[in-house]
């Protein structure tokens, strides 16, 4: 019933998990349709919107609307419902990837009748650390991680206070979720935002590993080494700092990911000298050696990043050639 409620506040307070939505000033009253059901007098009726009350946080108005809607019902509320408030929380935990592309934050909380809830947030620091993919298991923490151990992707555990784990989360909602993940995960976000909402506030938010690196000091270290003197400041130097700029997380961890990513985010040549484009691969592939090394990163997880600049590299010449001369073909 949780999931059922969760899907309902997703779409009666659109503004609160879509990034678009939220940008629109127009806000749909939740309490229209509420009322319509009222007349229908559904048989859990005062038990869904007892939920909502409890669950619709971000919206203090609704929420108020809600407890005066029930206050007036005579009807029982199941005493599971009604214990809700009294949930505790458990401990909290986050899971991170070598280059630090990816994080989940994990955390517990224990109903009243003693029952664990696991929810975890997988948050893409490559994606301006947002909301990647959302979980919800009714199983205590540590049976999860078992779980995860199992699956795909399992980052290395490092231990997290809940009042930072719900600053991080709600950094990331704050950014909206993305349609796919609320398509996939239906009320899941909604039912991790009211459980994130009963963790200790005071948290800090996701600064980055490397956040006492800026991007300009990386470049101008790289750029006055031996491996950055080929390239030159003054023709790479800004070109650089935009492509480690462009993305969130540490300037000095290079995932093979993150150069796919970077590729995507390469100057055209429109606006830069075709030839200074055609050595950005040769440039990167130059630079993360030089990151790696002053941030710990080892051989092997560098050779697969270098192996990756290798096979972006094969065809980039004429694949910047070509889009130029569509690019002039369309403009005469």
């Amino acid at each position: 019933m949780l999931l059922f409620v969760g899907r309902m506040i997703e779409v009666l307070l659109p503004h609160e998990f879509s990034y678009l939505a939220s940008l629109s000033k127009e806000r749909f009253d939740p309490t229209q349709l509420i009322d319509e059901a009222a007349a229908a007098r559904p048989p859990d009726y005062t038990a869904v919107v007892t939920l909502l009350g409890e669950m619709a946080v971000g919206d203090e108005h609704f929420q108020q609307w809600c407890r005066e809607e029930v206050a007036a019902c005579a009807d029982a509320v199941p005493r599971w419902i009604t214990d809700l408030p009294e949930l505790t929380v458990g401990r909290a935990i986050r899971l991170t990837d070598a280059f630090g592309d990816l994080d989940e934050v994990l955390f517990e909380v224990r109903l009243a009748d003693g029952r664990a809830i696991t929810c975890g947030v997988l948050i893409d620091h490559l994606e301006y650390s947002t909301v990647k993919d959302v979980g919800i298991w009714d199983k205590p923490l540590n049976a999860v991680l078992v779980l995860l151990e199992s699956w795909e992707w399992v980052g290395h555990p490092m231990q997290m206070t809940t009042a930072d784990a719900r600053a991080w989360i709600e950094q990331a909602f704050g950014w909206g979720i993305a349609r796919p993940v609320r398509e996939r995960r239906p009320g899941f976000s909604a039912v991790i935002k009211w459980l994130a909402a009963r963790l200790p506030e005071g948290g800090r938010q996701y600064q980055g590993d490397g956040a006492d690196q800026s991007v300009a000091d990386v470049v101008e270290a790289f750029f006055a080494s031996p491996e950055g003197r080929r390239f030159g400041f003054a023709e790479f130097g800004e070109v650089l700092e935009q492509l480690i700029g462009m993305r969130s997380g540490d300037p000095q961890r290079w995932s093979a990911f993150r150069v796919i990513y970077a590729v995507g985010d390469l100057p055209d040549g429109r606006n830069e000298p075709v030839e200074t484009v055609l050595r950005l691969p040769a440039l990167l592939r130059a630079f993360v050696p030089f990151a790696h090394g002053r941030s710990g990163i080892g051989a092997e997880l560098t050779a697969q990043t270098l192996a990756m600049i290798d096979e972006v590299q094969k065809g980039f010449k004429d694949r910047v050639r070509s889009g130029l001369q569509q690019y002039w073909d369309a403009v005469g």
